[in-house]
């Protein structure tokens, strides 16, 4: 993946359209087995890359993080998929993406295009990639 693909898949990114289906080797939040969230936020740490991936170019990561910022505007501030009883995830959802697509900027600025560019493929389709299952395979809400 190119920094070029990853601004295209921003661009055409389905957002939250998908939820509740398990795109093939994920598996669903609802599942029994055992799994951690992903970060939400940017202040946290990267659990797929230890020790972390150092940033080279952080006006490329920048970049990708304002295009996703343009690009979820049109999400509701309350995906209706998103709400369960009183707690609203579409902050968490969105914040997920913004740290997903830094990352997998990081990831080609590097030279490796890996986890993170794959966790943005998923949201491009419409899913959320919440975490990671205890085996490594990805948990989509």
């Amino acid at each position: 993946m190119t920094i070029d693909d990853l601004h295209s898949l921003i661009g055409s990114a389905t957002w939250f359209t998908r939820l509740g289906a398990a795109p093939d080797g994920c598996m669903l939040t609802n599942s029994n087995d055992a799994w951690q969230w992903l970060p939400a936020s940017r202040d946290q740490s990267d659990p797929l890359h230890v020790p972390p991936l150092e940033p080279v170019d952080t006006a490329i990561e920048l970049a990708a993080v304002k295009l996703a910022m343009v690009s979820l505007r049109p999400v509701p501030d309350a995906v209706p998929e998103l709400v369960d009883g009183p707690h609203n995830y579409t902050n968490a959802a969105t914040g997920a993406v913004h740290f997903a697509v830094r990352m997998a900027a990081r990831e080609i600025t590097t030279g490796n295009p890996d986890r993170w560019c794959e966790i943005v493929r998923l949201y491009n389709v419409g899913s959320w990639p919440c975490g990671l299952a205890n085996d490594g395979g990805i948990v989509v809400w």
